[in-house]
């Protein structure tokens, strides 16, 4: 990257001199633009620049004060690529940066990323920037929102230079409308100097003309008929209906009633142009009627079709905006000096139980903050939010709680960035509007968090227990304890086996409960003859069966499932293995399947073995549980192995449980749809 940077403040100067301020131009919607940027980026500072001929021009900012934007050290606002981010990860790690990085009003800046603002054809004309203080990068839903934020600042900038130049114009055309005006109340027969009367209308800008009251065009400038695409005398002496769109035509005769009824009239006229599309026209005209000549009436109109068309923009645009603060999934809102909200998107009032209509105009405090977690009062000048306002500053808040209008409370991670008026003293004092609020719900992150660490936690604790025995027994074989012990060499090397088996299974189960969560595996449905399903799972068992004196009763069954054969194989083996493990010696094993009506079938394998304490029953189906914790593990089970039948019971549209009695038996139950489901095709 050639980096040349923006500091030459000589320039910098003169441009401001040139536009009477220094500092951002004072538009809200350009720094709401900016302050979202900040907002969704996670970062402190953000600035939207532009530069033309005269220099860099700093249009808004969020983060810094006046005096900050006087002294600043930006990568150089070369021609970037429309549709990406411009990004320097660690500026303070650049040669062309380091050590300090980017300088804002002395402070070390490490982080830049610039989407570009382009409405030139030559490439940027400028960009909307976000910077941290630390090296990082933007992740891809920030990348696309700040590109989407610069695309909006773009056409805010276009509709301002269009709205400034038709401004312009129209004040122009304004002041010699007002000077005709003056003319308009002398008799057209009574000019004393005709000839420089219609010289002076013919150089008129505006639209100036005459009709009867039937609506026929008496005269007209030259002006007007260019502004329609024709000539005078295509226009003079034809109804103004006739250069009005068909659909607008009623609009005319209701113009002709109103005047002539009134004497006067105002407002807009479309006309049709001669290139097909249609030209607004505001208009103020007045009856003349002196009773010695025949009424008519003098127009006088100035041509804002491309304002019209400017401020449809500006109201589309700011439809966008709406959009986008609507599809944020964070809860947004703002507050004024008050702490009344006067924003909020549907996500935060839905959080937090109101109606959006509901919150605005009232103090966000007292509805969603004003108590503590532990049932404390917590008094609105303590809140991090308002302190935001005197302090300047962005509160990053992770521990703290609102409350719904039930009453009851969730906890929630915020941002509260204030919103800073830079030109609203004129000594350079500094003046908050009101503070910016993100916050997000995190119940949910919490509980998974949870979740994660009790996971980390059991899996690590099963993982070393199985490695401290293969490494015991590794160990001694390696030391030579065991050399002249071939049986007991034996014995150490069947526990390293098992229990490298055992890590495999672990690893095994762990993978496939994740693939199964994740909705990586997809089941393959069909028809399939649950005896074919049930000779499936016996088979696979068939190893755990030799040697044992446990045997298998299947009862013969002519039931069919819609189901991944395959999956439901792989549940039954587990539901063996299990009853296997907890039968008594020359036990028996009973595995079956029947009808419970035309829509389900039952499956049920049933050892009679020790049974399973009720207290157990509860949490059976979870993570690294067991019914007899005390010797699942010695028996090689994972503790998943249940976990993972009730997810695939559960996709295929089913229900699983246990029923079980001490000194009698468990039973597992679950069933399967006999036909296809609706959301299982």
């Amino acid at each position: 990257m050639d980096a040349l940077l923006v500091k030459d403040e000589a320039q910098r100067s003169q441009t401001a001199e040139e536009e009477d301020q220094i500092g951002p131009e004072n538009d809200p919607a350009l720094k709401d633009l900016a302050a979202l940027a900040a907002q969704i980026c996670e970062a402190p500072v953000s600035v939207l620049w532009t530069i033309d001929a005269r220099g860099v021009r700093i249009r808004a900012s969020a983060g810094l004060q006046p005096g900050d934007l006087s002294s600043m050290t930006l990568p150089n606002p070369v021609p970037m690529p429309q549709d990406k981010v411009f990004e320097i990860p660690d500026a303070c790690a650049d040669p062309q940066f380091a050590p300090n990085g980017m300088l804002i009003g002395g402070q070390p800046f490490c982080f830049y990323a610039a989407a570009p603002i382009g409405f030139a054809p030559d490439g940027a004309v400028g960009a909307l920037a976000v910077l941290d203080r630390l090296p990082r990068k933007l992740r891809e839903p920030e990348e696309s929102a700040l590109l989407m934020l610069a695309r909006q600042a773009a056409e805010k900038l276009q509709l301002q230079e269009r709205v400034r130049h038709l401004d312009e114009s129209i004040s122009s055309m304004q002041r010699e409308i007002d000077s005709l005006a003056a003319k308009a109340v002398v008799p057209l027969a009574g000019l004393t100097d005709e000839q420089k009367y219609h010289q002076l209308i013919e150089g008129s800008l505006g639209v100036i003309f005459t009709h009867d009251l039937d609506g026929k065009l008496l005269s007209l400038n030259a002006h007007g008929a260019a502004a329609t695409g024709r000539e005078v005398k295509e226009m003079v002496g034809f109804p103004l209906e006739k250069f009005v769109p068909a659909k607008r035509q009623n609009t005319i005769r209701e113009y002709l009633k109103t005047i002539a009824a009134t004497g006067q009239a105002q407002g807009m006229m479309h006309l049709t142009h001669s290139a097909g599309d249609v030209r607004v026209l505001a208009y103020r005209n007045k009856l003349i009627a002196d009773g010695s000549k025949t009424p008519y009436v003098l127009g006088f109109g100035v041509d804002i079709t491309e304002q019209v068309k400017a401020e449809r923009k500006l109201r589309t645009l700011t439809r966008q905006s709406n959009s986008i603060l609507e599809a944020i999934g964070d809860g947004i809102f703002c507050i004024d000096r008050e702490g009344r909200v006067t924003v909020v998107n549907a996500a935060a009032a839905q959080m937090l139980g109101y109606r959006q209509e509901e919150m605005l105009g009232r103090v966000m405090h007292s509805l969603i903050h004003h108590t503590r977690a532990d049932g404390s009062f917590y008094p609105m000048r303590e809140s991090p939010i308002h302190k935001s306002i005197s302090s300047f500053g962005t509160a990053r808040v992770r521990d703290e709680v609102f409350w719904r209008k039930d009453g009851s409370s969730f906890p929630v991670e915020y941002v509260a960035r204030p919103l800073i008026d830079a030109n609203s003293n004129e000594s350079g004092g500094l003046r908050a509007l009101g503070v910016v609020v993100a916050f997000t719900d995190t119940t949910e992150r919490r509980i998974l968090d949870r979740m994660k660490d009790e996971f980390i936690s059991t899996v690590s604790h099963e993982l070393r227990t199985p490695l401290t025995s293969l490494r015991g027994a590794l160990g001694l074989l390696r030391g030579g304890a065991l050399e002249h012990r071939p049986e007991k060499s034996r014995q150490m090397l069947e526990i390293a086996i098992n229990n490298a088996d055992r890590l495999g299974r672990l690893v095994n189960d762990i993978v496939d409960l994740e693939r199964i969560s994740s909705g990586k595996n997809e089941l393959h449905l069909s028809l399939v003859r649950a005896r074919e399903i049930l000779h499936g799972a016996v088979n696979v068992n068939e190893a755990q069966m030799q040697g044992s004196s446990t045997r298998i009763r299947l009862r013969p069954t002519e039931v069919s499932v819609w189901a991944d054969s395959e999956r439901i194989v792989q549940v039954l083996k587990n539901l063996l293995s299990n009853a296997f493990k907890f039968s008594e010696p020359d036990g028996e094993v009973h595995i079956s399947a029947r009808n419970i009506d035309d829509q389900e079938a039952l499956f049920e394998v049933r050892d009679f073995g020790r049974g399973i304490s009720p207290d157990k029953l509860e949490h059976i189906f979870e993570r690294f549980q067991s019914g007899d914790a005390s010797d699942s593990r010695a028996l090689g089970g994972t503790g998943l192995g249940l976990t993972i039948c009730r997810r695939i019971v559960n996709l295929h549209g089913g229900r699983i449980w246990v029923t079980s009695a001490l000194g009698q038996g468990t039973t597992v139950h679950f069933t399967l749809p006999t036909r296809p489901l609706m959301n299982l095709r």
